[in-house]
């Protein structure tokens, strides 16, 4: 297919606005996908910051809730048995797979089947041992196969450690916790220990073959690429590790876990952070086909434009070369096409008069002027030339032919007064006349003899041909003397008049003087052909036709003259040679050359002709050079310069190169701008002209329409980043960069409400208010951020309710405790006033006993009175052992009731622990539930320590009531002995005497006896009234615990805490509120309490 010049343009412009096109498309795409990285990056980053300090929070409550365990009554006293009783149901409770308590010596006794082992070299053992919480790393179970952590506390007694309490969990959890976390669709986590082993992967036979990644990198494994990035960032170090697996390019964000030296990775795939980035690459794909599809359009336009009338002017060429000379152009335009065809207007019209002067030099009028335009108009010289020469010939032609007419045949030509092919003519005429005058004069001295009559001697004949024969017919004269003088004279006469082809009449002569006339006519034939021949010859090469070579045999002068015109057909054959290859440079075909060797002005136009085919050649292969991009040949034209003061065609080639070098190199200067970022440099249209002005003025016309959005997103991204939501683009855009702004300014504006609904949130959380919840329609990712909240406020309000439901029961239960302790004060109280009088009876038994030696005769009364008093002693002894009996087991009652206010401590202990695990999850924005969190941990801690101390107090009180129940034994024994003495003396009155000393004796010992059970039941009623103290201190706590919960609004429909989109909130917030993520649901025990707790 041959390629026009519309089609070139096209195809140029073309190709420039593909490349610009695929340039700013790259750069685009580029710049936004690091964009993309850079932010994801960063926000992975914090992610795995903030999921590392949660699974630290996870193993801190772990080993928190395990050394509250390991501080309780039963464990602290080393007593296996009771460690058992008291552990055993905490194995399952507490989600372990085993528990063991450790021995200062590092062995360990397993708490379910009691095995021994030696676990002394154990790091996390000497640890514990040593006072310090730790946990393992994680261990694979030899006989089960499975993955473990082993968790370890030191067990103190006195602020001594006395022991360590382990606890064996499925090494499983952590990739539990693991595959809860990652960002995306196909994010992930995993957990690396000190030595890059796998603790924790989504892959479960990572953990399961503890895969070492740097061992896997140093045999190149399969996470050779992983273990190299890993290896440059450093172990335990926060920062990106980015490597490729399985073909696909992956981000990983590495964070240490505190106080462990493990690592956690938060991973994901490039392909899908930048999968938003394909809607942008299908944007300016589409921009830039519909760029190059107007360039195009608008190129062919311009090419039309520009080749139209090129291909008129090709036109008009094609038929002047064809030697049609009468055209007319037709000028439109004024650029520098115009000149062109202005300038080819001129060219037609010299040459319509050089074919005009042409023409009359072929009709033989030699009269034309022929005026040169320029000292260098070849043409028009050579054809002044032509005329000048012809002028001669024929001046020097009527010369001879006067002088031959005059009878001058000695007269010849002037040869030296020609050149080239004009010298050969007039010396081939003048050979010719040689070659006719010679024999001629000979004939003619022998005719002036035969005309003088003289003798008439026999001619020596050296002649050849014709000229011999004549000669030898001479002597064949004189007998037609007559005659052939006639035929003479006729013949002379026809020369004379031009008339060569007249012959002498042979029928009018016989014999010799018929052949001498014969002879004479033959001669003339011999003579007159050759010259008719080239006459001929000479009319058509005057014609501008060029004959074929002389063929025919010719002898002597006309074998020279045939040799001379042969030889002027052949020089002629330059020019034929010549309008060949000018035919086909006509038609754009420069492949041909005069290739035949020419002499004289021949050689010259040959020379000529192949000058410029080589120049036109270089020039087109210039050109293809620059058609391919190469502009190497510039230097070489700046160093040929102009070949003449007229040659426009190198300098304007060379513009042409410098304006696509320059061109080249200012896209060139833009591409590296955009490519370093920027995005402000523009091309300088100032260098450039025409159409390449347009070209770089396009360029940066799309660079700013591409840059302006890009710059305001960007300055809007800033202020984002920098805190700032109440910005927006205000830019006036369209199609896809009003887009990018329309989304934009929704994803601020949306930022700004989620932020202001959290705010709003947590506001009333920190107020107190928890009866509210998130309705509105979330969609997305979002709905994920509104159940993470409403699951939190759910959780809280159901803590809250729990809390306050607990503190019901201890406020209950302490004035229960109080109740009862003051009944106790008051029976002791009354036991006491009891004794008093049995104190005052005995000692009026004394007095009396002392009176019986005096008064013998009232002994029996007084026995019966002794006896009535001594019953009634022991009535009053046995109701006081029964007060005693009730007075230990209310003590006991109230140690259960110590023992549900230690557990609730402990529960609340516990709670706390998750509530501050669940603000620590929650952020910043659970700092304030993170207060309440410290202040109900505090309150447990105190009513652990209330608790304690009640426990003592009862613990003494029954202590007490054990020696004042045996004392009042054995003041009821003492009793049945006065009783058995009083009987005796009223059956032994005879011996009231001798008694009464040894029954003054037994008083004064029932008296002291009594005295020290008044003691201890004074001291029962202190205690009493101790430990009702310590009861309304309870209480008083109990009752601040409930107001500092009551400060909540919680809500009561108990199917919402199950389900949050039962809630019926006092306060709903109908917008979207986003969140931290997604809460794991907590496993350690809440706060149960039975039927049994109404009972105390």
């Amino acid at each position: 297919m041959k390629w026009t010049l519309s089609r070139k343009i096209a195809l140029f412009i073309g190709v420039v606005i593909v490349i610009i096109s695929v340039i700013l498309g790259f750069v685009s795409v580029k710049l936004s996908s690091d964009a993309i990285l850079e932010e994801t990056e960063a926000s992975m980053l914090q992610y795995a910051a903030e999921s590392a300090n949660y699974i630290d929070l996870e193993m801190t409550k772990n080993l928190a809730v395990l050394n509250e365990v390991a501080n309780q009554a039963g464990t602290v006293t080393m007593d296996f048995n009771i460690q058992r009783q008291t552990l055993l149901e905490d194995i399952e409770r507490l989600g372990y797979e085993s528990m063991a308590v450790v021995l200062p010596d590092g062995t360990a006794k397993d708490i379910a089947s009691g095995e021994v082992l030696d676990l002394g070299d154990r790091d996390y053992i000497k640890k514990a041992l040593n006072g310090e919480a730790s946990t393992s790393d994680v261990l694979i179970n030899k006989l089960t196969g499975e993955p473990a952590v082993m968790e370890a506390v030191p067990i103190k007694a006195g602020g001594k450690v006395v022991g360590a309490l382990i606890g064996r969990r499925d090494g499983n959890f952590l990739s539990e916790i693991t595959d809860e976390l990652g960002l995306g669709e196909r994010g992930y986590a995993f957990i690396l220990g000190p030595d890059s082993t796998m603790f924790a992967h989504p892959k479960k036979e990572y953990v399961l073959e503890q895969k070492n990644v740097f061992t896997d990198m140093e045999s190149n494994g399969s996470l050779a690429s992983y273990g190299q990035a890993l290896k440059e960032l450093g172990i335990g170090k926060l920062g990106m590790a980015n490597y490729k697996l399985d073909g696909e390019a992956r981000l990983t964000a590495m964070a240490p876990i505190p106080d462990t030296g493990w690592s956690l990775g938060i991973g994901n795939y490039e392909r899908d952070v930048l999968k938003g980035i394909t809607a942008l690459q299908y944007a300016i794909l589409i921009i830039a086909v519909i760029v190059v599809i107007i360039g195009i359009i608008v190129a062919i336009i311009l090419g039309n434009v520009i080749s139209k009338p090129i291909k008129n002017l090709r036109n008009m060429a094609d038929k002047l070369a064809l030697g049609e000379v009468d055209l007319a152009i037709n000028i439109t335009s004024r650029d520098e096409v115009g000149d062109l065809l202005h300038s080819f207007d001129k060219m037609i019209e010299n040459i319509k008069n050089q074919s005009f002067i042409a023409e009359k030099i072929s009709r033989g009028d030699l009269s034309v002027e022929v005026n040169p335009r320029s000292a260098k108009d070849v043409l028009s010289i050579s054809m002044k030339g032509v005329v000048e020469n012809l002028r001669a010939l024929v001046s020097e032609t009527s010369l001879l032919t006067a002088a031959a007419i005059d009878g001058n045949l000695d007269t010849r030509g002037n040869a030296g007064a020609f050149q080239g092919g004009f010298k050969e003519i007039v010396e081939g005429v003048n050979a010719t006349l040689d070659g006719i005058v010679t024999p001629l004069n000979t004939a003619l001295d022998y005719i002036e003899k035969m005309a003088n009559g003289e003798k008439l001697d026999r001619l020596e004949n050296n002649y050849k041909g014709q000229y011999g024969v004549l000669i030898h017919n001479l002597t064949l004269v004189r007998e037609s003397l007559y005659t052939l003088l006639d035929e003479s004279g006729k013949l002379t006469h026809a020369a004379a008049e031009g008339q060569l082809s007249y012959r002498a009449d042979v029928s009018k002569l016989k014999g010799e003087y018929s052949r001498i006339v014969a002879g004479i006519n033959e001669a003339l034939d011999s003579v007159v052909k050759p010259l008719q021949m080239a006459a001929r010859y000479m009319e058509q090469i005057g014609k501008g036709q060029i004959p074929e070579k002389i063929n025919e045999t010719y002898y002597g002068d006309f074998d020279d003259i045939k040799s001379s015109i042969n030889a002027c057909i052949e020089g002629l054959g330059g020019l034929v040679e010549g309008k060949e290859v000018l035919g086909a440079m006509s038609v754009n075909d420069y492949t041909g050359r005069v290739e035949n060797n020419y002499s004289g002005i021949f050689a010259d136009i040959a020379a000529s002709i192949n000058a410029v085919s080589d120049r036109v050649n270089h020039t087109i292969e210039i050109v293809q050079n620059i058609s391919r991009g190469d502009l190497s040949d510039l230097d070489g034209l700046k160093a040929i310069g102009r070949r003449s003061a007229k040659d426009t065609l190198v300098p304007s080639v060379i513009m042409m190169i410098e304006s696509i070098k320059y061109l080249v190199e200012e896209t060139t200067i833009l591409s590296d701008a955009a490519v370093k970022g920027r995005l402000g440099t523009r091309g300088d249209t100032a260098k450039f002209n025409g159409e390449y002005r347009k070209v770089i003025e396009g360029i940066n016309e799309t660079l700013d329409a591409v840059v302006a959005p890009i710059e305001e997103a960007s300055s809007v991204l800033k202020e984002m980043a920098a805190g700032n939501l109440h910005v927006s683009v205000k830019g006036d855009y369209q199609g896809d960069h009003a887009e990018i702004k329309n989304a934009l300014n929704q994803t601020v504006e949306n930022l700004l409400i989620y932020i202001g609904e959290i705010t709003g949130v947590l506001s009333e959380i920190s107020s107190g208010n928890l009866n509210l919840a998130i309705t509105a329609d979330y969609k997305g990712d979002f709905v994920e951020i509104k159940n993470s909240l409403n699951h939190i406020i759910v959780t809280l309000s159901e803590v809250m309710g729990d809390i306050h439901e607990a503190a019901e029961q201890v406020a209950s239960g302490s004035r229960q405790v109080s109740d009862g302790s003051q009944a106790l004060s008051q029976g002791s109280t009354e036991q006491a006033s009891a004794i008093q009088q049995l104190t005052g009876s005995i000692a009026e038994i004394a007095s009396q006993t002392k009176q019986n030696a005096v008064n013998a005769n009232q002994a029996n009364q007084l026995a019966s009175d002794a006896r009535e008093q001594a019953v009634k002693g022991n009535s009053q002894m046995q109701e006081m052992v029964n007060s005693m009996v009730e007075i230990n087991e209310s003590s006991a009652n109230i140690s259960k009731i110590i023992k549900v206010i230690d557990d609730i401590a402990f529960q609340t202990n516990i709670l706390a622990l998750n509530a501050a695990v669940e603000a620590a999850r929650a952020g910043q924005h659970g700092k304030g539930f993170a207060v309440v969190a410290e202040e109900v941990r505090n309150l447990a801690a105190r009513s652990a320590g209330a608790a304690r101390e009640t426990t003592e107090l009862i613990e003494g009180s029954i202590h007490k009531v054990q020696i004042g129940t045996q004392i009042a034994d054995e003041t009821a024994l003492a009793l049945n002995k006065i009783v058995e003495g009083v009987e005796e003396a009223a059956n032994l009155v005879s011996n009231i005497a001798n008694a009464s000393n040894e029954q003054a004796t037994g008083i004064s010992q029932i008296n002291k006896g009594i005295e020290q059970v008044a003691q201890v039941v004074q001291n029962n009623s202190a205690t009493a009234e101790e430990s009702a103290a310590a009861s309304e201190e309870l209480s008083g706590q109990a009752e601040l615990l409930k107001e500092m919960v009551g400060r909540f609004k919680i809500n009561k429909n108990g199917k919402a805490l199950k389900n949050p989109e039962l809630l019926i909130p006092e306060y709903t917030v109908t917008n979207h509120s986003p969140g931290i993520g997604n809460a794991g649901k907590s496993s350690v025990p809440k706060i149960l309490l039975g039927n049994e707790s109404d009972k105390y």
